[in-house]
C-alpha cells in the first residue's frame, strides 16, 4: 500500500537494546521492533585524551550515532520512483523512464505519466536530468525524503524546504571494475563515509539517480561539492541498469575529497553494498573504526563512544581526521573528468596509491 512507503522511522533507546519505532502516518499505526545492540558494550577502541568520562548520550545523540553506525545502509532490492516523500517500484521499462514506463501502486501497474497527472504533477523530461551515482545513503529513499523534503527544512544540511515535488527515477545497477569503499574520514554521524574506488575486475551493485537541475542543485549542497566530495564525469566504464540500459560514458560521480581509507595497506570495502566480485576486504562501521582508533592511539572506550565523540564535536572530528587523512589513497582513475574540485582550503588526498586495493590505472 502507498500509505507504508510513508512511514515515519527512528530509532530509541529501550531497556538496554535499539529499537525502531514506527508511525504509518495515514493509517495512524505505530509499532516497535527491537534487537540488541553491542556497540555499547561489545569492542573497545582507543580514545584520546583518555582519562575524562564522556558524558551519556542524549537519546537524540544515541539515535544519530545508531543509526551512522548502521550506513550506508541496505540497498534497495528494486529500481524505484520517489515522488515527494513516496517510493513507487518500476513495473515495466519503457524507453523513457517517465514517457513510458510504470510503476506498482497499491497493487496495480500505472503509466508514470498517468500517475503524476493524477497528482497534478509533470516532471521534468529526462533529456534535462542528470544521471549520478548514488552508492551510500543516497541510494536509500530515507535520505531522498531528508534532502527533498517540501514540508520543513534539515538542520543537518542546513537548507531550507524544497520549493517542488521531487520527482526521482532511481534505477539499481552493476557498476564493473568500481569497488564502494571507506572514505578516509569521519564524519558528524559518527563514522567514515562511502567513496567509490577504481579496482579493476569488481562488480558492485551501485544506483542511478536522474536528478534535473533543481534536483542536482540540493544534491550538491548536500554533498558538501567542493569542500568534502568533488563531482565529475566517469568516462569509459561499463554500467549495466536494471531497466536494460548500459552507460560507458558520462555518468557523473560523487568522490570523497579526502580519498579513500587506506586499511593495512589497501581499501576496505562496505560488506552491505552487494557486490558480484570483490578486490578489497569487506567490513562494517564497528570494525573500521576500530582499526582507526589504533591510527590515533588513544585509550579504551567503545566504538559507540568514539563514534559519538566524532558527532559532538567538529574539534575531536578535525583532530582525528588530520591522522586519518594521511592514510588514504587518492583517485587515480585516468578517464573521470572532475567538474567541481576542491575549494581553495578544501582536504585533499596526496599520498601515491600503494596496496593491492588500491593500484592506479
Amino acid at each position: 500500500m502507498r500509505d507504508f512507503s510513508r512511514a515515519l522511522r527512528c530509532r530509541i533507546p529501550l531497556a538496554g537494546r535499539s529499537c525502531v519505532l514506527v508511525t504509518f502516518v495515514a493509517l495512524g499505526l505505530t509499532s516497535i521492533s527491537c534487537k540488541s545492540r553491542t556497540f555499547n558494550n561489545g569492542a573497545q577502541v582507543r580514545q584520546s585524551g583518555a582519562s575524562e568520562a564522556i558524558a551519556p548520550a542524549t537519546e537524540e545523540e544515541r539515535a544519530k550515532v545508531e543509526l551512522g553506525l548502521e550506513y550506508p545502509f541496505e540497498a534497495p532490492e528494486r529500481s524505484y520512483l520517489f515522488v515527494d516523500g513516496d517510493v513507487f517500484p518500476y513495473g515495466r521499462f519503457g524507453k523513457d523512464l517517465i514517457e513510458d514506463s510504470t510503476i506498482k501502486v497499491d497493487g496495480e501497474e500505472i503509466g508514470v505519466k498517468e500517475y503524476l497527472a493524477k497528482r497534478g504533477l509533470k516532471a521534468t523530461p529526462m533529456s534535462e536530468r542528470t544521471a549520478i551515482l548514488a552508492y551510500g545513503a543516497n541510494k536509500d529513499p530515507r535520505a531522498l525524503r531528508r534532502k527533498y523534503n517540501t514540508k520543513e527544512g534539515n538542520a543537518v544540511y542546513n537548507i531550507p524546504p524544497f520549493p517542488r515535488a521531487a520527482v526521482i527515477p532511481v534505477v539499481r545497477s552493476k557498476i564493473k571494475d568500481f569497488e564502494v569503499v571507506f572514505g578516509a574520514h569521519v564524519e558528524g554521524y559518527g563514522g567514515p563515509p562511502a567513496t567509490i574506488h577504481h579496482a579493476p575486475g569488481a562488480e558492485s551493485v551501485v544506483f542511478v539517480n536522474y536528478l534535473d537541475p533543481l534536483e542536482l542543485e540540493r544534491m550538491h549542497a548536500t554533498e558538501s561539492v567542493g569542500t568534502m566530495y568533488g563531482a565529475g564525469r566517469l568516462n569509459r566504464i561499463h554500467l549495466e541498469l536494471e531497466s536494460g540500459a548500459v552507460i560507458t560514458d558520462g555518468v557523473r560521480a560523487y568522490v570523497d575529497l579526502y580519498g579513500a581509507l587506506d586499511f593495512k595497506g589497501t581499501t576496505i570495502a562496505f560488506e552491505r553494498v552487494p557486490a558480484a566480485k570483490r578486490v578489497s576486504p569487506t567490513g562494517d562501521q564497528p570494525k573500521v573504526i576500530t582499526y582507526l582508533s589504533e591510527l590515533m592511539g588513544e585509550q579504551p572506550i567503545t566504538v559507540f563512544d568514539f563514534a559519538l565523540g566524532n558527532s559532538r564535536s567538529k574539534e575531536t572530528r578535525d583532530k582525528r581526521n588530520a591522522v586519518i587523512q594521511t592514510h588514504c589513497f587518492p583517485f587515480n582513475y585516468a578517464h573521470y573528468s572532475e567538474e567541481f574540485p576542491a575549494l581553495p582550503g578544501a582536504p585533499t588526498c596526496k599520498r601515491k596509491p600503494q596496496g593491492a586495493g588500491a593500484k592506479s590505472y
